[in-house]
């Protein structure tokens, strides 16, 4: 009963003596470090947004790195045999001759070649210790690519002599 005495009487000039004190702590400077404090709260989260960029950024060199490695696989293993295989079945229904010879001497020479960022070759058969977090690049050399028909050695060498230049 009391402290309900004490507040219904008083309440007015409890309201007023928060209000006043929160003015002079205003007025007098008190609160000067709130400024700090926000550019503190600022710079903390200037500092939390750039560790999320970083790991943002090694996660997306994680990725890469996986997809590139998968790529190389599927292109050298998969894609491009089964490119060499359904271009010489179209040409024996074609009743053409096939070239597998050509193609798979071709398909042999690509070469892929694990890369750093810097273009510093790393080891063809093994990858370095931190090469997800490092990054990788994967050049391919002698690339290669399927052609629908070659130039006949034949052909090319015979000449009529018959016929004028």
């Amino acid at each position: 009963m009391r402290i309900r005495r004490f507040f219904g009487q008083n309440r007015q000039t409890f309201f007023l003596w928060f209000l006043i004190s929160g003015i002079v702590t205003i007025w007098m400077g008190k609160n000067k470090n709130t400024e700090f404090k926000t550019l503190d709260s600022s710079e903390k989260r200037a500092k939390q947004e750039e560790k999320q960029k970083e790991e943002r950024k090694e996660n997306e060199r994680i990725a890469r790195g996986c997809i590139l490695v998968i790529q190389s696989i599927l292109r050298k293993y998969l894609v491009l045999p089964l490119l060499i295989i359904a271009k010489n079945i179209v040409r024996i229904l074609l009743f053409q001759p096939p070239e597998w010879y050509e193609d798979l001497k071709e398909w042999n020479r690509e070469v892929h070649v694990k890369c750093t960022y810097n273009g510093v070759q790393l080891s063809e058969r093994e990858f370095p210790k931190n090469w997800l977090i490092e990054g990788i690049q994967i050049k391919i050399l002698f690339p290669f690519r399927p052609k629908p028909w070659r130039r006949s050695k034949l052909r090319s060498h015979h000449r009529d002599p018959s016929r004028p230049r």
